[in-house]
């Protein structure tokens, strides 16, 4: 895979036991199509599958993404049809009914959400739902704090991703923008996962962090959000950090669904 997309298989790999509990709680089918919308390597979209069965639109923009997961699903048995889709998630429309969709970590990367939430419940059949998920960087805590020198590169993606449109805490805005969109909130969870972790143990997280960073490195430094020195300096405090943390990380975790519209009263 591309060196600068690292970073999203890692999260896959490491949030992988959440999600499949999660999944495992979600309405069984088939009744009508699912989309599973921002899908990159297909975990979800193949999950979705071996629970439900029935067709799964795997939708993301990148057919290099779809392509490796179309590989990697070929080694897993699911009783599922996953179509593996490029296309935009703010304009798709699936050639058969939508009963059920699903967004994890997608809605935070963009430039208009409360746009792709409309275009979506416009999609879904009534009486259909969405499992959405999304950060909120907010929940998240180490102790001891990353070295000051990290937490400058942490900052800047974090500026940078905001520079395009994107919002590193829109967990806690899911509620009134599904709530914008059209859509009722049936369940909601906040997620906080923490957990006291040896250094060694932490080793997979940190790569994950370098992986993401890296990946950004250019866009980064041009974009003035960091200097060079600024870089090597944070990379170098973070490779001498050492012994265990106490971590947290957090998501929240809507189920909403569309509603049927009321009957008219008949005039009398």
């Amino acid at each position: 895979m591309p060196a600068d997309d690292r970073w999203l298989f890692y999260q896959t790999a490491l949030t992988g036991p959440a999600r499949r509990e999660w999944v495992a709680q979600w309405p069984a089918g088939p009744l009508g199509a699912w989309v599973d919308w921002g899908a990159a390597y297909g975990a979800l979209s193949v999950e979705v599958a071996q629970q439900r069965g029935g067709a799964v639109y795997a939708v993301d923009w990148s057919r290099a993404r779809l392509a490796a997961a179309a590989r990697w699903a070929e080694r897993v048995p699911h009783r599922g049809i996953v179509l593996w889709t490029a296309a935009d998630v703010m304009t798709y429309r699936p050639p058969e009914p939508v009963g059920g969709m699903s967004a994890r970590f997608l809605l935070q990367h963009l430039p208009d959400p409360a746009g792709a939430l409309a275009h979506w419940a416009n999609v879904l059949d009534e009486g259909g739902c969405l499992m959405v998920e999304d950060v909120d960087d907010g929940w998240t805590v180490e102790h001891p704090e990353p070295p000051a020198a990290w937490n400058t590169l942490v900052l800047a993606l974090q500026q940078l991703q905001k520079s395009r449109g994107g919002d590193r805490q829109i967990g806690r805005r899911l509620p009134q923008l599904l709530n914008e969109a059209g859509f009722v909130l049936e369940a909601t969870e906040v997620a906080v996962q923490g957990a006291w972790v040896s250094s060694e143990a932490f080793t997979l997280s940190r790569q994950l962090e370098r992986f993401r960073l890296e990946g950004e490195r250019e866009a980064l430094l041009e974009g003035g959000h960091l200097t060079a020195a600024q870089w090597e300096d944070g990379v170098a405090a973070r490779a001498a950090a050492s012994g265990p943390v106490f971590m947290t990380a957090g998501t929240l975790r809507i189920r909403a669904q569309k509603p049927a519209p009321t009957s008219a009263r008949r005039a009398d």
